[in-house]
């Protein structure tokens, strides 16, 4: 289950960089407020970090 998370937080990471044009291997990145999936990352992060089961 943990993988599957890690594939999508990356797969959703890599998005993010791409709407906003920074390279997703970045160790330090600022994400545009109009990046749509800015937030998703975000919220499964937090989850992730927390330990809940998604």
């Amino acid at each position: 289950m943990k993988q599957n998370i890690r594939r999508l937080l990356r797969a959703i990471w890599i998005k993010s960089c791409r709407f906003d044009d920074i390279d997703p291997t970045a160790s330090f990145v600022v994400f545009s407020t109009d990046n749509p999936y800015q937030k998703r990352y975000n919220k499964i992060m937090g989850m992730y970090l927390a330990g809940f089961n998604l």
